[in-house]
C-alpha cells in the first residue's frame, strides 16, 4: 500500500474510532454502545449487548488496537470504560451462555486483552470471575460450534489458562474437550459436529462447521504439546476435504434451514413436488463464517503447526477462491459489505494471513485492493453496509457486523504482522510468557484415548466385544500411534475388525460378527442419508397430515397398501444388544444364541434403533411385501384362532395400534417410489464387502 493510501486508511480508522467515542453512552466511569439487531419480524432494533460479535466487547477490542496504533489515550480510556460497563452488566445480569463470540467467554477474552495492555491485574481477576459459571454451558448448550457453542468456550478458556494457570480453568478445559470428543459424528470419512435437521449434512466452515472446532483443537494441541488433540483436528479437516466441490472450487454451504413461514412453505412445496435437488443442492458461499475464506485461515494455521503439504494445498485452494470472489469478481455482486463476518473485510483476513505465512506480495496486494475499494466507496459518500441485508444506508457499530470491524480490518491492513487476528485468535506472545506454568508437562486434557471415544460413537458394542474376546489385538490397535491421522478412523477400525475376526475361533467369530453387522448396518444407513433436511420436512409433513385426520379418514388409510419404508431396516441378531442395557452385554459372551429383531430407521437426527418384540416383528415383517393394512390385521387375528370374541377384539386393537404406530412413524409407507424414495439406501462402496 502506497503512502497516500496508508494515510487514507489510518485517517478513516481514526474517524471510525472518533465516531464511536461520540456515540458512546457514558455513565460514571462506564461506557456502552447500542448496536443493530433484527427482531423476529425483520424490524431493525438497537440494543446494548456485551458480546464480541455485535456488542460492547467487540468495540473495546477495536479501540484497544486503535490505541496501540495511535497512542491516543482517549481510545484506551473509552475501551476501559467499555469493559467496566461490561463487567458491571455481567455481574448484575448473570447468563449461562458462554460462547466465545456471542456469549460470556468472549467477555473474559476481552478483559484479558485489556489486562495485556494496562498490566492491571484487576482485569485478569474480572476475567476469572466472569468465567466461573461456564461449566453450566456444557449442559445447556445445543451447539458445539466456534461462534455460538462449546468449542468457542474452550478457546476462551485456553486463553485464560495460558495467563493464570488456575486449576479450575484447566478442569473446565478438560471437560469441554472431552465433551467435543464425545459429541463428534462420523462422516463417510472424518468427523464433524453438526447433525442438524436444518442442514443437508454436517457443516463445513469456521464459524459453525468442522473447521472452527478443528481450529480449537489445533490451538490446544499446540499449547499442551498433545498429539491426540492434533489428531481430532485432522479428523475434522479430513471430513471437510471429503466435501470439497471442485465444480465450485469451494467447500459447500450445507445449510437448509427453516427460519420463517416463507422458508417452511418453500420446503413443503419442494417436498410435495418430489424435488430432490432442493434438499441436496448445497450453496456456494465464501466468507469467514462459511466457505473458503474461513477454512483457509484454519488450513494456514494447520500448515504452520503441522507442516503437512496437504494443508498448503487446501490453503491455496481457499486463497484462489477468495481472490476470485472478493478481489477479481467483486463488481458482479449486487450487495457488498466490508464487514468481518461475511463481508470483504473478513475475506481479506485470509489474504493477510497468507502474506504473513508465505511473504508473497500478491496476497498483500489483494488485501490492499479490498481496503482501497472500501475507502473509495466511503469517500464517494456511500454508507458502510452492515452485515444485515435489508438495513439500507443505516450503519452498525459492532465488530463483526459493522464499522468497528471495518476499522479493525484497516488496522490489520496497516500492520498485518503485529495486529492480532480476531477471526482466528491464537495465543499472544504475552500470554505465552506472562506466568510460568507450575507443571505444564504431564497434563492430560483428554482422559480417554480420543480414537476410542470416536470409535465408540459408532461401534460401542463391537469395541466392547473386541476388548473382551480379543483384548491384546484391540489394545494394540488403540495404542498404535502409527495410524494415519489423515485416514478415516471409521474405515481403519472396520478394516481392523474384519482382519482380526478371521483369526478368532468360530464361536467367538459368531458373537463378534453378530454385533458388528448390526452396528455396520447403522453406519451404512447413516452414510446413505441424502439430506437431513429432507428427512426433517418428511417428518413434519407426515405429522401435520396425520394430526388433522378424522375417524373416517383413518379408517380409509387402513384400506391402503403399505410396504416397509426403504429408510427402515429390520435387522435380526442372535443375541440381544440393547443399547439401553449395557450391563447385559456380558451375558452374550457365554449364553446360547436365540433370535432377536431390531428396527433401524433413518431420521433427521440420525439412525434410530428400537428393539422389537416378537409380536411387533411379526406385524412389521409382513410389510416386507406390499399388503393392505386392514387385511394384514385380519390375517394376524386369524393366526390366533380359535379365541374368545372378547380376546379377539382386544387382539384387534393391539394389532391396529401396532400398524397405526408404523404408519405415523413412517416405518411403513404407501408408495416407496415417491418422496420416501429420496432416502433409498445406496450403500457406499467402501462398506459393501461382506464379513
Amino acid at each position: 500500500m502506497n503512502q497516500e493510501d496508508q494515510c487514507r486508511c489510518l485517517n478513516e480508522t481514526i474517524r471510525i474510532g472518533d465516531e464511536l467515542l461520540s456515540s458512546a453512552k457514558f455513565e460514571a466511569d462506564r461506557a456502552s454502545w447500542t448496536t443493530m439487531l433484527f427482531d423476529e419480524h425483520a424490524n431493525i432494533i438497537w440494543r446494548e449487548l456485551v458480546t464480541i460479535y455485535n456488542g460492547v466487547c467487540g468495540i473495546v477490542l477495536f479501540l484497544l488496537e486503535l490505541y496501540k496504533r495511535t497512542e491516543a489515550e482517549k481510545y484506551l480510556c473509552a475501551a476501559i470504560a467499555g469493559i467496566r460497563w461490561v463487567d458491571h452488566y455481567c455481574r448484575h445480569h448473570p447468563d449461562d451462555n458462554y460462547a466465545f463470540y456471542t456469549g460470556r467467554m468472549g467477555v473474559s477474552y476481552t478483559m484479558i486483552k485489556v489486562f495485556e495492555i494496562t498490566k492491571d491485574t484487576a482485569y485478569l481477576e474480572m476475567a476469572l470471575h466472569n468465567a466461573r459459571r461456564c461449566n453450566r454451558f456444557l449442559d445447556l448448550s445445543h451447539s458445539d460450534d466456534l461462534l455460538n457453542g462449546v468449542s468457542g468456550m474452550l478457546l476462551g478458556l485456553l486463553h485464560l489458562y495460558a495467563l493464570t494457570h488456575e486449576q479450575w480453568v484447566l478442569q473446565r478445559i478438560s471437560s469441554a474437550a472431552e465433551h467435543l470428543a464425545n459429541t463428534a459424528y462420523h462422516g463417510k470419512v472424518g468427523v464433524y459436529w453438526d447433525h442438524s435437521p436444518n442442514c443437508i449434512r454436517g457443516l463445513c466452515g469456521l464459524s459453525h462447521g468442522a473447521s472452527g472446532i478443528g481450529f480449537v483443537f489445533l490451538e490446544l494441541g499446540n499449547y499442551f504439546g498433545d498429539a491426540t488433540l492434533y489428531w481430532l483436528a485432522e479428523q475434522a479437516f479430513l471430513y471437510e476435504a471429503s466435501c470439497y466441490d471442485e465444480s465450485i472450487r469451494n467447500w459447500p454451504d450445507f445449510r437448509k434451514g427453516i427460519h420463517n413461514p416463507e422458508d417452511y412453505e418453500e420446503h413443503i412445496k419442494a417436498y410435495l413436488q418430489n424435488n430432490l435437488a432442493f434438499f441436496t443442492m448445497h450453496g456456494d458461499m465464501n466468507a469467514w463464517c462459511h466457505g473458503a475464506a474461513g477454512i483457509g485461515l484454519v488450513r494456514l494455521r494447520a500448515l504452520e503447526l503441522l507442516g503437512k503439504p496437504v494443508y498448503e494445498r487446501e490453503a491455496q485452494l481457499a486463497i484462489t477462491k477468495t481472490f476470485t470472489t472478493t478481489v477479481e469478481c467483486q463488481s458482479l455482486r449486487r450487495w457488498q459489505t466490508f464487514t468481518l463476518c461475511h463481508g470483504d473485510g473478513g475475506n481479506a483476513e485470509l489474504l493477510l494471513e497468507a502474506y504473513r505465512h508465505f511473504g508473497h506480495a500478491s496476497h498483500l496486494v489483494g488485501a490492499e485492493a479490498i481496503a482501497v475499494r472500501a475507502l473509495n466507496s466511503k469517500e464517494a459518500g456511500q454508507a458502510y453496509s452492515p452485515g444485515y441485508t435489508g438495513a439500507g444506508t443505516r450503519e452498525d457499530k459492532s465488530l463483526f457486523m459493522g464499522n468497528a470491524g471495518i476499522g479493525y480490518f484497516y488496522l490489520r491492513m496497516l500492520d498485518p504482522l503485529n495486529v492480532p487476528s480476531v477471526l482466528a485468535p491464537r495465543l499472544s506472545p504475552y500470554s505465552m510468557h506472562f506466568r510460568e506454568p507450575a507443571n505444564e508437562e504431564g497434563i492430560t486434557i483428554l482422559k480417554c484415548n480420543p480414537r476410542t471415544i470416536v470409535i465408540q460413537s459408532l461401534f460401542r458394542r463391537t469395541l466392547y466385544v473386541m476388548k473382551c474376546l480379543a483384548p491384546n489385538a484391540t489394545q494394540g490397535y488403540l495404542e498404535n500411534d502409527s495410524t494415519q491421522p489423515r485416514a478415516s478412523e471409521k474405515l481403519q477400525f472396520i478394516h481392523f475388525v474384519e482382519k482380526t475376526m478371521v483369526t478368532l475361533s468360530p464361536e467367538i467369530q459368531e458373537r463378534l460378527c453378530d454385533v458388528y453387522e448390526l452396528e455396520l448396518e447403522k453406519v451404512r444407513m447413516n452414510d446413505a442419508i441424502a439430506s437431513n433436511a429432507l428427512l426433517h420436512i418428511e417428518e413434519l409433513v407426515r405429522c401435520d397430515r396425520l394430526r388433522s385426520l378424522n375417524a373416517d379418514e383413518k379408517a380409509l388409510l387402513m384400506k391402503q397398501e403399505y410396504k416397509l419404508n426403504r429408510a427402515a431396516v429390520i435387522k435380526s441378531t442372535k443375541w440381544r444388544w440393547d443399547l439401553a442395557s449395557p450391563d447385559q452385554w456380558a451375558e452374550n459372551l457365554t449364553s446360547a444364541p436365540s433370535a432377536y429383531q431390531v428396527l433401524l430407521t433413518q431420521a433427521s437426527t440420525g439412525i434410530t434403533e428400537d428393539q422389537l418384540s416378537q409380536f411387533s416383528y411379526m406385524v412389521l415383517n409382513a410389510f416386507q411385501n406390499v399388503c393392505v393394512a386392514g387385511e394384514l390385521i385380519e390375517r394376524v387375528i386369524a393366526a390366533f384362532e380359535p379365541i374368545l370374541d372378547s380376546e379377539k377384539e382386544r387382539l384387534k386393537n393391539i394389532v391396529t395400534e401396532q400398524v397405526w404406530k408404523a404408519i405415523t412413524s413412517g416405518v411403513i409407507v404407501t408408495d416407496n417410489s415417491g418422496s420416501d424414495g429420496f432416502n433409498g439406501l445406496t450403500v457406499p462402496p467402501e462398506l459393501t464387502r461382506p464379513v
